[in-house]
């Protein structure tokens, strides 16, 4: 999805906090997923549904990582910028 994305210059943003944003994303993107090897792991595992691991589970912990992780990318985009 990078490649798709204009140049961080022409967005007024430091390439620093595109890179932080999208690593971000791709965190929770495979922490939440029912698709991914570690959810479809752990709800073999536990005998439950890989949504009820990637979403009911790890809801919490996607809540407050984005809630953090914006903050994080928003700090960091006013400092270098």
């Amino acid at each position: 999805i990078g490649p798709l994305l204009p140049d961080p210059a022409l967005m007024g943003i430091s390439p620093d906090v595109v890179l932080v944003a999208v690593t971000i994303g791709w965190a929770f993107a495979g922490a939440t997923s029912p698709f991914t090897a570690t959810v479809l792991l752990v709800s073999l595992f536990g005998k439950v549904s890989a949504t009820t691991v990637g979403l009911r589970w790890n809801g919490w912990f996607l809540g407050l990582g984005c809630l953090v992780g914006s903050l994080w990318v928003l700090a960091l985009a006013m400092m270098t910028g």
